[in-house]
């Protein structure tokens, strides 16, 4: 680009030159790279400069004035200046002028400064001035000469360090940084003397703010892009020069690619407007041409043969990163770049199913490069190719890509060998969890560029000479090579005991098999028979089918009618009697039919009739019709405090509250949350069951006029990160500010039993209790110790926050000492947080005997100003060196049919179980321990199990509160203990907690006893 062709642009309101010509430039030529360039108008500075005062030395005083003397110079506007001063005794005055424009506001690198003939009439030379932030600042001169004289002098490219302050309080050096604002102008400098007045010209003054480097300057910076992709508009016109190249080049930017494939690569320039080098290498060039790939000067290929512009050609090595310099032939050459790519891409022979390639067990390279998209399934995937694989086994086939080697990101499917109407059995990549088991294999991630890549790994149970296909393809279109290693391993189904029963969803439709499992036992019908469990919580209560008349996956030759036997259980136990069974309802195969209590735990069993087993279709029948939940919509939200509240959205419909989240959410329920103080609110569905896509949307505002302040569908923190889980975080900003909360499911149609924690706002970690209000909460660690660390997090809103660490405890025998003794550290390591204070009290509490159910309780006690609603305050644990937004919310024990309320495996992981115990709020036998904890430690004993201690039932009913009188305050106890179902409110023991038991209670109270 020619300098008489040159860009500029418009900047913060000066008026600039559109373009320029070399006339104007006079010896002192304007930089190639403008931002801008500002010259006065033709022969009129009467509203162009600013006079500011004069700056002299201590008492001296001054002013300054232009008078336009016509035109001279080259081309120019001649002016005469004239600066009288009074009382100057010695020193520098300078008379200061501004340009009478808006200020510069864009970021610039350097200034340049420009004035033809200005050594005239013996007068000073002047020099570029800036006002920043109230100072003024000036730059040394430097004259250029001409043919004859010194008639004309620039000054290039100014940093800071060329100006010098003379007034104001600014800092020292000016900035170029664009902020503050600055001002331009210029400044006569004159020797302080007698009282004179000194006149001098100036002509055609002139600046130009030269550019910033590119953003891709340097090899260090190049700017990412991806084959396929093309950059338009960069510019190299202030770039330096980085690096050579066999082909020549100067001002020289940047570009890199990273391929995911092996096949050759062409890069152009076709369309830039100047003469452009082009060059590739393997790595930044450290000096000389050693990591060279390849360069172009003028393309001899492609769109741009022939011309000043470039193209080049090479074969990558896949995940390899490969730096693109982009030149100009000489200083001269600079202006838009326009950058192309390509690659050349290859139809794979195993791009349609028909023609799936046979793979042996092991490993096998592949390629998805050109490859089209033939399936469809549960894990989206474009781009598949196909293989073919033959079980050698009676277990698991598994199917895996590792890491190693991998370019791009996979997804793995599994299906029936049958191209017709392939069925996908199981299907995995790493944003798509498998189908069946839940496990990942996406560890150990890389990067391919600045692509994120993990690898992908799926399995599924299998008979020995059973064909299956396999295809491979990428996320969002994605291509590239890899490894896929097949293995087949003999084993029992994962589900062959109950205590790992997977998840079976209303609706849902799986496929099993009872191959190499082994028999259950016990007092339930075909006990002899290879068994597998599910378990299933149904969303809403009534009659649920289960059934297996429909036929097993993969017809497999050889294989004739598998003879199954169903049932439905109430435990793992084995020992109680299932609620229902069948053997041959449609053929061979079985269907039940059976009334189930919403939100509970059930357990569905598959057996075979005898002693056989078989492959298997198990189908659950979808949540029977619900009346909706009285918090259906946002009018009838239900109140909640920090801690964990059960979600229930059977029968729930979906709501059209706008504006609605960026996602679907179907079938929700609604909560009002309320703060007592600002600070930050995270709300999460982690830890409920298994498998269930939940969407969470928090809003503001009024019922009528909601605000969408936060939402989340998969969740991206908490322990449920990266799941079909939800968590978000919002702020709240003042005291009394409440919040609504929408849970729903992502699927049409699915309702729900899930769970809604709430945390915070907190204050900051370390803080411990104050207050006059106590709470107390009774928790019970489960099972034996394993030796392992273990954290807990302890908070309460707007009230304290604490956390603390403590070394596993030993295994011991028996198994009730080992849960002592972990209860006795958990409580020490918590009183140790605030050293054993009043306010936060942890005590363990010793069961009256080793062979009951009480081992492992400890309470803790917090005390807190109300405001608050109970549970108070909020217990998380897990593994040593977890964040507390990570861990898992202990949650009430409600017994062996309730999910467990916390899991012992996973991030948020405590081993072993801990749980929190429930409580009647009465103390019958004063005591200072709840009723209900008396009889887990067998305190005391509750024959007629209505949470009353056997020893407290003789006491006076009225006495409700059992402090020795009959009065009001028996009856508050009582509702209070009525309203929330609690056992103990059923006085008339008739196993539950209705009028009758107001009407037993009253009697007794209005007789005095």
């Amino acid at each position: 680009m020619s300098l008489c062709t040159m860009r500029t642009h418009l900047l913060a309101g000066l008026a600039f030159l559109a373009g320029s010509t070399c006339d104007t430039l006079a010896q002192c030529p304007l930089s190639s790279c403008s931002v801008a360039v500002y010259q006065p108008p033709s022969c009129s500075l009467t509203t162009t400069w600013q006079s500011l005062p004069v700056v002299g030395v201590s008492g001296s005083t001054g002013t300054s004035a232009l008078t336009n003397f016509g035109t001279g110079g080259n081309p120019g506007c001649y002016d005469r200046l004239t600066t009288s001063l009074t009382s100057a005794t010695g020193g520098t005055i300078h008379a200061p002028w501004l340009l009478n424009v808006p200020p510069v506001t864009s970021p610039f690198a350097a200034i340049n400064y420009y004035e033809d003939n200005i050594h005239f009439g013996g007068g000073p030379f002047s020099t570029c001035l800036i006002e920043q932030s109230g100072s003024l600042y000036i730059a040394s001169a430097r004259r250029v000469p001409t043919s004859s004289s010194w008639t004309s002098r620039c000054i290039l490219n100014l940093g800071p360090s060329n100006f010098v302050k003379i007034s104001g309080t600014g800092p020292a050096l000016p900035s170029f940084s664009g902020s503050p604002p600055m001002r331009l102008g210029f400044c006569r400098t004159f020797a302080a003397g007698a009282p004179l007045t000194l006149t001098s010209g100036i002509d055609n003054v002139r600046f130009q703010l030269v550019g910033l480097p590119p953003s891709n300057d340097a090899c260090g910076t190049a700017r990412a892009f991806n084959v396929g992709e093309s950059f338009d508009g960069d510019d190299n016109c202030c770039a330096t020069t980085d690096a050579t190249s066999s082909c020549g080049g100067t001002r020289d930017v940047w570009y890199k690619v990273t391929p995911t494939c092996g096949w050759p690569v062409t890069i152009n320039t076709c369309g830039s407007s100047f003469d452009t080098v082009l060059t590739v290498f393997d790595a930044c060039p450290s000096g000389g041409v050693g990591n060279e790939i390849a360069c172009n000067d003028d393309a001899t290929a492609g769109p741009c043969n022939g011309t000043v512009q470039s193209q080049v050609t090479f074969t990558p090595n896949p995940c390899t990163t490969y730096y693109v310099r982009v030149a100009g032939f000489s200083d001269a050459d600079c202006g838009p770049i326009v950058l192309q790519s390509s690659q050349l891409t290859l139809q794979p022979l195993n791009d349609d199913c028909s023609a799936a390639q046979t793979i042996p067990t092991g490993t096998t390279p592949f390629s998805t490069c050109g490859a089209t998209t033939d399936g469809l399934g549960q894990c989206a995937a474009l781009n598949d190719v196909w293989f073919r694989y033959v079980a050698s086994c009676n277990g698991y086939v598994t199917a895996t890509i590792p890491v190693a080697g991998l370019s791009f990101n996979p997804v793995i499917s599994i299906l029936c060998d049958t191209c017709l109407e392939p069925l996908e059995l199981s299907c995995n990549s790493n944003n798509c969890p498998p189908v069946s088991p839940p496990l990942l294999f996406c560890n150990n991630n890389s990067s391919c560029g600045s692509r994120f890549v993990a690898g992908a790994y799926s399995r599924v149970k299998v008979r020995a000479g059973q064909s299956l296909l396999i295809r491979v393809g990428g996320v969002a279109g994605q291509t590239g090579v890899g490894e896929i290693i097949m293995g087949c391993t003999p084993s029992v189904p994962d589900n062959d005991q109950c205590t790992n029963a997977p998840p079976l969803r209303p609706g849902g439709f799986l496929y099993g098999s009872t191959i190499g499992a082994t028999p259950t036992g016990g007092d339930i019908c075909s006990a002899s028979s290879p068994d597998v469990w599910y378990e299933f919580v149904p969303p809403t209560s009534g009659n649920y089918t289960f059934d297996t008349c429909s036929e097993p996956v993969c017809s497999f030759a050889g294989i004739g009618g598998y003879d199954t036997v169903l049932s439905v259980h109430t435990d793992c136990s084995g020992q109680v009697l299932p609620l229902a069974c069948n053997d041959n309802s449609c053929g061979v195969r079985s269907r039940v039919t059976v009334a189930l209590n919403a939100c509970q735990k059930y357990l569905v069993r598959v057996a075979g009739a005898g002693t056989q087993s078989g492959d298997f279709a198990l189908l659950a029948s979808a949540a029977p019709a619900a009346t909706p939940p009285s918090n259906d919509d946002i009018a009838g939200a239900t109140p909640v405090a920090a801690g964990t509240s059960d979600v229930r959205t059977g029968g729930a419909t979906t709501s059209n509250t706008t504006p609605a989240p960026p996602f679907q959410l179907f079938n929700d329920v609604w909560y009002r949350y309320c703060v007592n103080c600002p600070g930050q609110v995270t709300v999460t569905t982690c830890n409920s069951p298994a498998g269930l896509d939940t969407g969470i949307a928090i809003y503001s505002g009024s019922v009528t006029f909601p605000t969408l302040i936060a939402s989340n569908d998969n969740a991206v923190l908490g322990n449920c990160g990266g799941s079909l889980l939800s968590a978000t975080t919002f702020n709240a900003t003042t005291a009394g500010q409440c919040f609504w909360i929408r849970v729903g499911s992502r699927v049409a149609g699915q309702t729900m039993c899930a769970r809604l924690n709430i945390v915070g706002p907190n204050p900051s970690t370390g803080t411990c209790p104050s207050g006059t209000v106590t709470g107390i909460r009774y928790f019970q660690v489960m099972g034996a110790s394993n030796n392992t660390p273990w954290r807990w997090c302890l908070s309460a809103p707007c009230c304290f926050s604490l956390v603390g660490d403590a070394a596993g405890e030993p295994i011991t025998s028996p198994l009730a000492e080992s849960r002592n003794a972990l209860a006795i550290r958990f409580a020490s390591s918590i009183n140790a947080a605030c050293g054993n204070g009043t306010n936060l009290r942890a005590v363990h509490h010793a069961p009256s005997n080793l062979n009951g159910f009480g081992p492992g309780v400890f309470s803790i006690k917090a005390k807190c100003n109300p405001p608050y609603a109970f549970p108070w305050f909020v217990l998380s644990v897990g593994p040593t060196g977890t964040a507390c937004r990570d861990l898992c919310i202990v949650q009430e024990y409600r017994g062996p049919t309730v999910p467990d309320p916390i899991p012992t495996s996973g991030p948020c992981s405590f081993n072993p179980e801990i749980v929190e115990l429930p409580t009647s709020g009465l103390d019958c036998n004063g005591n200072e321990i709840d009723d209900l904890v008396d009889i887990v430690l067998g305190n005391d004993t509750d024959v007629n199990g209505n949470g009353v201690p056997d020893s407290c039932e003789s006491l006076c009913l009225g006495d409700f509160n059992n402090d020795g009188g009959v009065d009001g305050d028996d009856v508050i106890a009582f509702f209070t203990a009525w309203d929330a179902g609690t056992i103990s409110a059923d006085v008339n023991l008739d196993g539950g907690v209705d009028g009758d038991d107001v009407i037993t209670f009253f009697n007794a109270w209005d007789s005095g006893c």
